[in-house]
Formats: structure tokens, C-alpha cells, sequence
């Protein structure tokens, strides 16, 4: 999970209002442009666990279910598009029973980077020195959408993901050893690569590896 910026409403939403519509009113063809922005905020990603949903396993999300609150079915800051894996992000939040919607990170509000940390396993922790309150929240987005551990697939991938940048990084970690002061540019070559990975599935998890080797060799 990354930080979002949304953009404006696709302009078909203002055609709907609750009470009066349902879900089930909203065509292909308008699902198609909502999609069109979605992807401006988030490119071919899930929202949620980043993986790659192109134009299959993929679906539009109610970041507060419209059966919970009904008024929010056709509100743009509450929807997302979500990956349609089994027991992870929307498919999960949608059958794990009564919760707080405001304890799961939204990422176009939040900055999941001031919670989470991925580790090079494929495993996310959290960030040291969270109040009690950021901690609850953490911890629940991990539950609630399946992110965690204890979903061993999607731990897989971003493990896999991550391995065909392990040697680059320590590339990178051995020029900030030898050259802190940059004489050389490697920072510079550094932010392209972090550039080009930026819009990869599970990127967030690549970037912190990038990070902890840089940290801790540096």
C-alpha cells in the first residue's frame, strides 16, 4: 500500500444520487470511465496490496461498504479499484464482519509509508515509535485486508518481487560506502531506478529494500 493522489470525479458519477439509484444502475460504459480516472490515481495497481490488476481480477471498491452506508455508493472519495483475489484487500474487508472503517489506512488520506514497513521476506511490520492509536490502525489494515504474514501467496510475491533488486541495492549500498559525498552521482542514479520502479507491482515493498540497504550500510 502506497500513498494515492485523487484526482477529479469522473464526470458520470454526478449522474446518480443516492436514494434514488442503486449500484446496479451504473453501466459498462461508465464503470469504463470511472475506471479511466481510478487508474490516473493508482496506474494498473490495487490500492490495497499493489498488485498488478491491468484490466481482469480486478473490481471497483467501496472503501466504506454501500451496504453499511448507502450514501457513500456514488461518492468518488470512496471508491478504489481493488484486486478480486480471494482473502485479501476488497474481497477480504467485504466478508470479515463489523469494524471500524476510520482504523483501516485510506491511502489517498494516509501515507501508508508512516505505518508500514515491508521487509525483504515479504512480510510487513511496523514502524517504530507509532503511538498506541497509529498501531491500532496498522495493525488493523494488515487484518482486514489480508496483507499480513499469515497470507502466504501474497507474502510470495512481494518476496519474489523484491529478489530481482537485491543485487542492484547493494550495488548502490557499496557506492554510498565509498562515495558518501556523491562525488560519482550515484544518488542520482539511484532516484532513476527508484523512478522506474515506482509504477511495478508491489513497489512499495522494493523501495523499502532499497532504503534498508542504503540505511544500513551507509
Amino acid at each position: 500500500m502506497k500513498k494515492l493522489t485523487r484526482g477529479d470525479a469522473p464526470a458520470c458519477l454526478k449522474d446518480f444520487q443516492h436514494g434514488r439509484h442503486n449500484w446496479t444502475d451504473v453501466s459498462s460504459e461508465q464503470k469504463a470511465e470511472i475506471w479511466i480516472s481510478l487508474h490516473a490515481m493508482q496506474g494498473e495497481r490495487c490500492a490495497y496490496c499493489e498488485c498488478d490488476i491491468g484490466t481482469r481480477n480486478r473490481h471497483i471498491e467501496h472503501f466504506i461498504q454501500k451496504g453499511r452506508m448507502p450514501r457513500e455508493t456514488f461518492n468518488w472519495a470512496n471508491l478504489f479499484g481493488s484486486c478480486c483475489t480471494k482473502n485479501t484487500c476488497g474481497d477480504l474487508k467485504d466478508r470479515v464482519g463489523t469494524y471500524s472503517y476510520s482504523d483501516v489506512l485510506k491511502p489517498d488520506i494516509d501515507d501508508p509509508d508512516e505505518f508500514l514497513l515491508f521487509v525483504l521476506d515479504g512480510t510487513i511490520t511496523f514502524r517504530e515509535g507509532l503511538t498506541s492509536i497509529k498501531e491500532t490502525r496498522a495493525r488493523t489494515t494488515l487484518q482486514i485486508l489480508g496483507l499480513h504474514h499469515n497470507n502466504g501467496p501474497l507474502r510470495n510475491m512481494r518476496c519474489q518481487a523484491v529478489k530481482g533488486y537485491i543485487q542492484t541495492a547493494e550495488s548502490f549500498a557499496e557506492f554510498s560506502a565509498e562515495d558518501p559525498e556523491n562525488t560519482c552521482g550515484w544518488r542520482e542514479e539511484l532516484e532513476e531506478e527508484l523512478r522506474r520502479v515506482a509504477d511495478l507491482p508491489f513497489s512499495t515493498a522494493i523501495r523499502h529494500m532499497f532504503e534498508a540497504f542504503l540505511d544500513c550500510r551507509s
